[in-house]
């Protein structure tokens, strides 16, 4: 946030094609800047030519198709060293650029956690400035390996805060986009400033990081003081009266009761640290700081160095082992790798350990291999409902073959053995259906929304409704149990890490475990009820499958049944209009149905608003929006 806009282009000059209006502004400033040491990316340059007009790439990724995010900050490299480095534009005689100068004058303060001003860039003829700064990249991406790393970061947040409080200056804007690290030594390629998941911009969702604990000290530093504020007389007496549109629920704020703002910095960084712990569950005994930092009353807030006192209170009671183990957010899917051992985010073989694609050679045929037990349930189980295959209602994934393996001197190689299926597209998890009528080009193992793995984000599906009908199977028996007297009479003992919902789970008291694969299904119906609007409908269904009493869940018959009643009860032309997930953003719905939508083929990802140009897809010109 900052108190400015930067100054409004000449409305007479036409604005620049392929450009948002925004981004004019820098284009006029390019030939200045250069003068000045300092490059712009090519999309700012006045003889731009988008690389797509000359040469169309089959992805349709262009490193100068990304926009500036930032109406007044741009990155560009400086000259004389090759560097790169943020620019700013601020008001040559705003409050803005006096704080952050005063701030850096105090650069011999080792608690001063300010970005550094590199450089002052005076226009001529003109009431802005550009001041220089490192770049840098926002500080909880990528996410904190450990507990070391989160007590380093706000160790240092808070001895800045103790700076600056010091020094009479308040923030008053600290928000986690207003938070950052430096990036050379935890991301040593670089990241692009439009999109700090990749390197270059292109190839998209692409990053190659180091854990911040093996590469420290890693520099954390607070940056935007446009709503910053400087109390000569110090922070004891100090008053505003003023709301913040990106902090509502600070209950001080008030446009007609002074407060001290001072307070108001204690409760922003407070936000911060609850939102961490919040993604991290290892983070939890770190609570009680941000808790008291988010108190009600302003004054009984702690002072930042307090806070900090607090917060090594709590880690000195933290075996040091237990603050260097890995955690994880609590949203993130084991599937996603640069998590572990500086790799990129591609699929690591965490949960597929012993699942793996490949390509039979007699036939060019892409199949799934799993690594079983020669002699184990799985195996047994699955052999038996392959037998079953001349059942039509027969959906567990075909066997195509076993293959026994080799002995190579480990003993868990002389019991097991490859069974081959089927290459299919998972829906939900054991659940799939078969991928070559739906992505006729096939998917990457590693990357089911790409192709060919690279590059990602790249995605070419055809409706299942026109060309059905579509094959649906079941995947994965390790945990099947096969019962030859009978359903009726099965009892089991057990429970399940993945269902700890279902109420009748337990390792004392024996329960009929078929009723228990009535209630899964059920609860993956819910899923995709909660994900459509236009699937309520069809909620009914699902409650009956998850009913607490296991006895009252209907056989999958009878739910068969019902959903069928369902769909006998609505119109033809309602069961095959369009719906959408409720998460789609108006503009995926308008680009999807610009280009045919869901109703014929489409691609991801999704282009941004902008303007037009031309692509091939499938034969066809697709325009760009």
């Amino acid at each position: 946030m900052t108190d400015f806009r930067p100054p409004a282009r000449d409305p007479s000059k036409p604005r620049r094609k392929h450009l948002f209006a925004n981004e004019d502004f820098w284009v006029d400033c390019q030939p200045f800047l250069l003068s000045q040491g300092y490059q712009l990316r090519p999309r700012y340059h006045p003889d731009w030519i988008p690389s797509w007009t000359v040469k169309q790439r089959l992805d349709g990724n262009y490193e100068d198709d990304l926009w500036n995010l930032f109406e007044w900050v741009l990155d560009a490299t400086r000259l004389s060293d090759g560097s790169k480095v943020i620019l700013k534009c601020v008001h040559t005689d705003g409050k803005e650029i006096r704080v952050f100068k005063h701030l850096d004058s105090l650069r011999d303060d080792p608690r001063n956690r300010t970005i550094p001003i590199l450089d002052i860039i005076n226009m001529p003829d003109s009431l802005w400035s550009f001041i220089a700064m490192p770049y840098c990249r926002r500080f909880d991406y990528p996410p904190f390996h450990c507990r070391n790393e989160f007590l380093d970061a706000m160790t240092q947040f808070l001895e800045g805060l103790q700076f600056m409080h010091d020094h009479n200056v308040v923030h008053f804007d600290i928000a986690p986009q207003n938070l950052v690290m430096e990036e050379a030594k935890v991301v040593p390629y670089g990241s692009h400033l439009s999109d700090d998941r990749s390197h270059t911009g292109f190839p998209r969702r692409w990053l190659y990081w180091k854990n911040r604990c093996s590469v420290r000290p890693v520099e954390y530093y607070y940056i935007d003081f446009g709503l910053s504020l400087y109390y000569p007389d110090g922070k004891d007496t100090a008053s505003i009266a003023a709301t913040l549109r990106t902090f509502p629920n600070i209950p001080e704020l008030s446009r007609t009761v002074p407060y001290n703002p001072f307070f108001v910095d204690i409760y922003q960084l407070g936000l911060t640290m609850h939102k961490l712990i919040d993604d991290y569950v290892e983070l939890g005994p770190f609570r009680p700081v941000a808790e008291s930092m988010t108190a009600r009353d302003p004054k009984s807030r702690p002072t930042a160095a307090n806070a900090l006192a607090h917060l090594h209170r709590i880690a000195a009671e933290i075996p040091l082992e237990k603050l260097a183990e890995r955690m994880w957010r609590r949203d993130v899917k084991l599937r996603f790798g640069g998590y572990e051992n500086d790799l990129p985010n591609f699929y690591v073989s965490m949960v597929l350990k012993r699942v793996l694609d490949a390509t039979r050679i007699s036939d060019g045929k892409k199949v799934t291999l799993k690594r079983v037990l020669t002699d184990g349930h799985e195996i047994r189980c699955f052999e038996y409902l392959d037998s079953l295959r001349e059942d039509p209602r027969n959906r567990t994934i075909p066997l195509l073959d076993i293959i026994p393996m080799p002995a190579r001197g480990l003993s868990s190689d002389c019991n097991s053995c490859m069974i081959t299926t089927s290459s299919i597209l998972t829906s939900r998890p054991k659940l799939g259906h078969g991928r070559g009528k739906v992505v006729p080009q096939g998917t990457d193992f590693s990357d089911d929304r790409s192709h060919t793995g690279f590059p990602r984000r790249w995605f070419y599906w055809k409706n299942r409704c026109s060309v059905g009908p579509v094959q649906y199977y079941y995947i994965d028996f390790g945990l099947s149990l096969y019962f030859p007297d009978g359903k009726d009479t099965a009892t089991h003992t057990a429970t399940l890490r993945t269902f700890s919902e279902i109420p009748e789970l337990s390792d004392t008291v024996p329960y009929n475990p078929f009723y228990v694969d009535v209630y899964q299904l059920g609860l993956t119906m819910h899923e995709l009820i909660d994900d459509y609007v236009e699937l309520e409908d069809f909620r009914p269904v699902a409650e009956s499958r998850t009913a607490q009493d296991p006895t009252s869940r209907p056989t999958p018959g009878d739910a068969l049944a019902h959903l069928r009643h369902i769909a006998a009860g609505l119109p033809p032309a309602k069961l095959a209009e369009q719906m959408w997930q409720k998460d789609t953003r108006l503009g995926q719905k308008v680009s999807f149905l610009l280009w045919g939508g869901w109703k014929q083929d489409w691609r991801y990802p999704l282009y941004k608003p902008g303007d037009a140009q031309a692509s091939v897809l499938n034969g066809k010109s697709v325009r760009k929006l």
